[in-house]
């Protein structure tokens, strides 16, 4: 009886089956992508047609001659596309076969990772065992045609141990990994990370129901699942158009990736979904973003201390009449003095990068807005709340400003520089006049004589 070589699509590796004269009779997947041409013309041609390599393959010429696997070679190959790269080839016979007389050439793509098409190939070719039990499968399938029956059963039980390998190693992955039809119903193979990433088995569920879609945005996935299965664009510029993210109920950051899962046709039948947790990364790009904006501050607090001086003075000035403002009877708030004074100290905040209570300001004016036409009685205590994490954090920004520059970096007062020079010819003018002597010695003691504490108080 003839052997069912479509057992071999699912392989990642290229796999061909020969006739003795060398003429394709089978190739997998893998298989059609190095050789770059389609199943039919690949079954009118032979290997060395296909495939032509930089140095001569001795058993091509011999098949009817090779019994044992030859040794593993490795050349330099180009196709017919002019695509080139370095493969390792071996052949063997393939007993099952008998009486017709075949031989499987199995290739190795050894050529730099950027023949991959995506992290979940990537990841699974990285797995050799599969090899090895193809090796271990042919070699018991002699003894398995002897009996038809207890063939079927003893596949029936390897094809069950290898669906559970394949299970676990889908499993050890962290990722979660599903698979979606034309009709939008999930697949029943799926990793067990999905329970965590995607809080939930998606087997036998529609795919907008797994991404927890809204309502309104179901039949958007649909007409894009349509042009994904009907392959009327490249699917590399439709898959970015997909779903991007999931809304983990824990706040997780969840990004989704699609890739296509083709037959041996190369027709689409199935998108493998990918989702991975990248909370990890979205937290540190927000502690970076929030560094660069703390670097900006301290360089704008040095570099414009009499300016963020004013700034401060005006914005606690404009806090506490807010505050007084809010303290009044709801009916007697203005709505024009209150996003006069949120709007002025969102202003300076931004100019001088102490962004919390700029977004803060921002945000407590989008609760005002919300109020426009209506009376503030519903929005009073929020508007309320969000004008105390306002106070609350200026006043972190004044002590993160204090720690920076030290106790007198800042005042609550305009302030002046003046050279210890004109100090000093001032204090001698003053104490050229007998009734100024005790006010240039109190000159002195004040503004030349400074506790050295106070000098060594910014270098905390």
């Amino acid at each position: 009886m003839s052997f069912d070589y479509s057992q071999f699509d699912t392989l990642l590796e290229p796999l061909f089956v020969l006739e003795e004269d060398g003429k394709i009779i089978y190739a997998n997947e893998a298989a059609l992508n190095i050789c770059a041409m389609p199943l039919r013309k690949a079954l009118k041609s032979k290997f060395q047609e296909v495939l032509t390599f930089d140095e001569k393959i001795e058993w091509c010429d011999r098949l009817g001659s090779i019994i044992d696997p030859t040794s593993y070679k490795e050349v330099h190959f180009k196709n017919q596309d002019g695509q080139e790269g370095r493969v390792q080839l071996t052949c063997r016979k393939f007993t099952p076969a008998a009486p017709d007389r075949h031989w499987i050439v199995f290739v190795r793509d050894v050529t730099l990772e950027e023949r991959l098409q995506n992290k979940y190939r990537g990841e699974l070719e990285q797995k050799e065992g599969y090899i090895e039990e193809l090796k271990k499968a042919q070699a018991e399938l002699e003894e398995y045609s002897k009996n038809l029956e207890k063939m079927v059963a003893d596949r029936t039980v390897e094809i069950t141990r290898l669906n559970l390998q394949m299970k676990a190693l889908l499993d050890s992955l962290r990722d979660g990994f599903l698979i979606f039809g034309p009709d939008g119903q999930c697949f029943e193979t799926s990793s067990q990370a999905c329970l965590h990433v995607l809080e939930g088995p998606p087997s036998g569920k529609a795919i907008w129901d797994v991404l927890r879609l809204p309502e309104n945005k179901v039949p958007g996935l649909q007409k894009w699942m349509t042009t994904i299965f009907s392959e009327m664009l490249p699917f590399e510029d439709l898959a970015p158009l997909g779903p991007q993210t999931f809304p983990h109920s824990q706040g997780k950051s969840i990004s989704i990736d699609y890739f296509p899962l083709r037959a041996a046709t190369g027709v689409i039948e199935g998108v493998v979904v990918v989702a991975s947790d990248i909370t990890t990364l979205v937290e540190a790009k927000k502690q970076a973003e929030l560094d660069r904006e703390y670097a900006q501050l301290i360089i704008k607090l040095v570099k414009n201390k009499k300016e963020i001086s004013g700034f401060i003075r005006e914005a606690q000035n404009l806090l506490s009449g807010l505050h007084q403002h809010l303290e009044k009877p709801i009916k007697d708030w203005s709505r024009e003095e209150i996003f006069r004074a949120l709007h002025t100290i969102k202003g300076g905040s931004a100019s001088f990068s102490v962004v919390q209570t700029a977004h803060l300001c921002h945000e407590a004016e989008q609760i005002l807005a919300d109020t426009q036409g209506n009376s503030f009685l519903e929005k009073a205590q929020p508007l309320k709340q969000k004008c105390l994490e306002i106070q609350t954090s200026f006043q972190n920004f004044m002590s993160e400003t204090q720690s920076i520059l030290g106790e007198k970096g800042l005042s609550e007062e305009r302030m002046i520089e003046m050279p210890i020079s004109e100090i000093l010819l001032l204090s001698q003018r003053l104490s050229k006049w007998s009734q100024g002597q005790d006010t240039a010695e109190d000159l002195l003691t004040k503004y030349m004589m400074e506790s050295i504490g106070n000098f060594f108080e910014p270098y905390k």
